[in-house]
């Protein structure tokens, strides 16, 4: 207790911290969308600079008006700051505190209602002992490649072998948000979460089960173990990819890295013996 009480502190102080340093707030437009960053650095300012990954703000255009939007993996906030900017009703996830800390202050610069973040991880289940690896060569606020330690990680090899620094985190599953935390089901989601995409399904199936998820987005690599058994994981809830997209960042095209539309292809009914997505 003493020590969960501790983490707690050392967080709220760093936040209190961050938002004393914040700079002033960038304005940029975003396919018509007009946005405001108070914080906007690391990989995920790059991608906003340079419009990588542009197939994630198409895919949020396409989605109807007032849409329960969950964006997993929402960094320093673009995609989410743009789905509720659209009219979404947007719910971020996060669980890097550098990366929540830009989140939070860039949704309240932009001051939009209808987004809500949670500075946790989407995994199997509740736990306030959760790891975050992450490479420490890459500890800007919004780099990428933060993975969460779990038995079934489907995180490219590539990365991998370079995650050598450590954080806590909280996790909980999807499911345990809707069903405990009173969120509404989703109805579409951005999915990019660094190799949890197992945890995701295995913590998810009544959400995924479920006929009000319509679709999503999800970034994939195709060279992980992993990558067959997830597809067809998903297909097993009713799902088929639609359109995929091999993702392109400052180095060019991300080899075996794709984002990949899933759309819902038929209603399913919840096996809660089914068994394990993974090898757990």
């Amino acid at each position: 207790m003493l020590a969960n009480t501790m983490i707690t502190f050392i967080q709220q102080l760093r936040t209190k911290l961050f938002r004393r340093k914040a700079p002033s707030a960038k304005t940029i437009t975003i396919r018509g969308i007009r946005l405001r960053f108070a914080v906007i650095e690391g990989d995920s300012g790059d991608q906003v600079r340079s419009g990588f990954e542009a197939e994630v703000y198409e895919y949020i255009d396409t989605l109807p008006t007032n849409s329960v939007f969950y964006d997993l993996g929402a960094s320093i906030g673009h995609f989410a700051l743009y789905a509720a900017a659209r009219g979404l009703r947007t719910y971020a996830f996060e669980p890097d505190l550098k990366n929540f800390n830009a989140l939070s202050l860039n949704k309240t610069t932009n001051g939009l209602s209808n987004l809500a973040i949670f500075n946790i991880a989407i995994s199997y289940g509740a736990t306030r002992s959760g790891v975050l690896l992450s490479n420490s060569k890459k500890q800007r606020t919004g780099d990428h490649h933060k993975v969460l330690k779990v038995a079934d990680n489907s995180v490219s090899p590539s990365v991998i072998g370079n995650l050598d620094t450590e954080q806590i985190v909280r996790t909980f599953s999807i499911d345990e948000m809707v069903t405990i935390h009173g969120l509404p089901l989703p109805n579409y989601m951005k999915i990019d979460i660094d190799g949890s995409e197992v945890a995701l399904l295995e913590g998810g199936r009544e959400t995924f089960a479920n006929p009000a998820l319509h679709g999503f987005i999800i970034e994939l690599a195709k060279d992980s173990q992993y990558y067959e058994r997830i597809g067809g994981a998903l297909n097993a809830f009713g799902f088929s990819p639609v359109q995929e997209y091999q993702i392109c960042s400052s180095v060019g095209f991300e080899p075996n890295l794709f984002n990949i539309v899933f759309s819902r292809s038929q209603s399913i009914a919840v096996d809660s013996n089914a068994p394990s997505f993974g090898t757990t």
